[in-house]
C-alpha cells in the first residue's frame, strides 16, 4: 500500500511549543496522516486486591504506557513523555480513586493512521499484505473511490468556536498549498497571511503557528481590531461572523449569557495568557470590534475571564 502525504509537510510540532505539551489532548501532533484528531482514549481503574491500578487501551493503536499510578484519596493523574529519553514512552503518574477516562494524543500519527486505515479496510473485506510506503501520486491513475472532507465552513466554525488547535494548523497549511500550488507549509501560510493583511498600519504581528500557542507569537490589540475592521468591510463578513462563537457556544458556552444575541468572539487561553476578540452590538445600536489581551498574570484563569467579561459588558452599555 502506497500513501501520498505530500499535500502538506510532515512537521508535527510548532516553533516555540512546549515539550511538556506532548501529552496535552488539546494540542495533538499535526500531520498529513491525521485521523480521529490524532487522539485515543484510555481507561483507568483503581487497584483491587492490593494490585496496581489498571490502564486499558481499547484502541487499535499500540501506545507504550508506563504505569506509575497508585490508589489515593483523589483522582490526580499526570501523563508525561520524556523525548530526551524515549519519545515513544508515555508515563502515567499520580493517584486514582475512581474509574477515569483519559484522552491522549498519539505519539506517532503516521502509524496511527495506518492502523486505522488497515482496520477500516479489513471491516469491508479488504486485506493488506506487505508493507506500507509513502510516495507522491503518479499521473495517470484511475480513481476508484473518494472520501470528501467535511465542508470547509463547518471545519472553520469548529476551529473558531471550540479553539481546535489541530484544525487550525491543518487548515493553515492546506490554505498555503492552495496559495503556492505546492506542498503546504507554515512558512508559506504566514507569507499568505501577511500579504492578505498588508494594508493594516499597526505593527505587523509575528506569527509562527496557526493556533497561537507558541510563545514566539506576538500580536497587539491594535492590530487585531484593525484586522477585524478590515474583515467587517469584506463581502463575506456575515459568513465569517457566523463562524465565531456566541455565548452558549463552544468556549463561550458559560460566559456572557446576558448578551448572547449581541456578541460574536474568539477566545484564547494559555499559561498566564488570556484573550478574547470579536464583535459586539451595543445597547445604542452600534457595532464595535474589540480585542482584549491579558498576559503575564498570576491570577486564576477564571478570575481573568471574569475581568474580560466585565469589560465586554461595559462596552455593551455604550
Amino acid at each position: 500500500m502506497v500513501l501520498d502525504p505530500t499535500v502538506i509537510d510532515n512537521k508535527q510540532w510548532g516553533i516555540g511549543w512546549m515539550w511538556d505539551d506532548d501529552t496535552n489532548a488539546l494540542l495533538p501532533k499535526y500531520s498529513p496522516f491525521t485521523v480521529n484528531e490524532n487522539k485515543i482514549d484510555i481507561s483507568i481503574e483503581p487497584a483491587k486486591n492490593a494490585m496496581m491500578p489498571s490502564i486499558k487501551n481499547k484502541s487499535r493503536y499500540n501506545m507504550v504506557i508506563v504505569n506509575m499510578l497508585k490508589n489515593g484519596s483523589a483522582d490526580s493523574i499526570s501523563p508525561e513523555r520524556k523525548p530526551w529519553e524515549h519519545g515513544d514512552l508515555t508515563y502515567i503518574k499520580g493517584t486514582v480513586k475512581n474509574p477515569v477516562k483519559l484522552t491522549l494524543p498519539v505519539d506517532a500519527p503516521e502509524r496511527y493512521f495506518v492502523d486505522e486505515l488497515t482496520s477500516a479496510m479489513n471491516s469491508v473485506g479488504l486485506k493488506r499484505n506487505g508493507t506500507v510506503k509513502t510516495a507522491p501520486m503518479p499521473a495517470g491513475l484511475t480513481k476508484v473511490a473518494e472520501v470528501s472532507s467535511r465542508p470547509l465552513s463547518e471545519l472553520i466554525a469548529n476551529t473558531l468556536k471550540n479553539s481546535n488547535n489541530l484544525y487550525s494548523e491543518l487548515i493553515f497549511k492546506t490554505a498555503a498549498a492552495a496559495y503556492t500550488k505546492a506542498q503546504g507549509t507554515t512558512e508559506d501560510a504566514v507569507e499568505m497571511f501577511n500579504k492578505y493583511f498588508a494594508s493594516i498600519k499597526s505593527d505587523k504581528p509575528i506569527v509562527v503557528d496557526a493556533c497561537g500557542i507558541s510563545r514566539n507569537d506576538l500580536i497587539s490589540a491594535d492590530w487585531t481590531t484593525e484586522a477585524l475592521n478590515m474583515i467587517y468591510k469584506a463581502n463575506d463578513f456575515d459568513m465569517f461572523e457566523s463562524f465565531l462563537a456566541k455565548p452558549i457556544e463552544g468556549t463561550l458556552s458559560d460566559r456572557l449569557l446576558n448578551i448572547s444575541l449581541k456578541l460574536r468572539a474568539k477566545t484564547g487561553t494559555a499559561s498566564a495568557i488570556s484573550s478574547i476578540a470579536g464583535y459586539i452590538d451595543t445597547k445604542s445600536g452600534k457595532k464595535y470590534s474589540f480585542a482584549i489581551y491579558v498576559q503575564n498574570h498570576n491570577k486564576s484563569t477564571l478570575d481573568v475571564k471574569r475581568f474580560e467579561d466585565a469589560l465586554i459588558n461595559e462596552i455593551y452599555k455604550m
